[in-house]
């Protein structure tokens, strides 16, 4: 995925639905700087839930570059969606990251993130992040690197 390309549900009513992406081989999310960053994201507005829902991937190598992201947010009462990654090797750089938020306006808790792997790096801003702006609780984050975790700022 390329340059401001994005794969999103966007709920206003009702339940959330679940995005699902196996790749054989690998996932790259990179926006290369673009002014619209390329991404998977889940929003669940207004009157939606996201309770059950959840952005799924499974790949051997997933890398989120230059800005690419996974996203979450949730700018209501109901509950947010859930991150889930299961990948051999996972590298965050140059601003790419996971992200599970609670926007400024919200009151619902935020998704929670769960990472499985066997290698992951987090470099040159790179981010795994839940956070809350809102008076919901920011959602978990879980880490199961069975190798190594790499985080560096050069």
């Amino acid at each position: 995925m390329l340059e401001g390309s994005q794969i999103a549900i966007n709920s206003e009513v009702g339940q959330a639905g679940n995005i699902s992406v196996i790749a054989s081989e690998s996932l790259t999310i990179d926006s290369n700087d673009s002014i619209l960053p390329s991404q998977i994201i889940q929003s669940i507005r207004e009157d939606a839930t996201g309770a059950e829902s959840q952005i799924n991937i499974a790949t051997p190598q997933l890398s989120l570059v230059n800005g690419g992201q996974i996203t979450t947010r949730n700018f209501n009462t109901g509950s947010g969606a859930d991150i889930e990654i299961n990948a051999a090797k996972i590298q965050l750089d140059r601003s790419g990251g996971v992200f599970a938020q609670v926007t400024p306006d919200a009151t619902g808790n935020g998704g929670n993130i769960t990472v499985k792997t066997a290698e992951l790096s987090v470099t040159r801003t790179g981010q795994l992040s839940t956070t809350t702006f809102g008076a919901g609780n920011a959602g978990s984050l879980t880490i199961d690197a069975a190798e190594s975790i790499e985080l560096s700022g050069a």
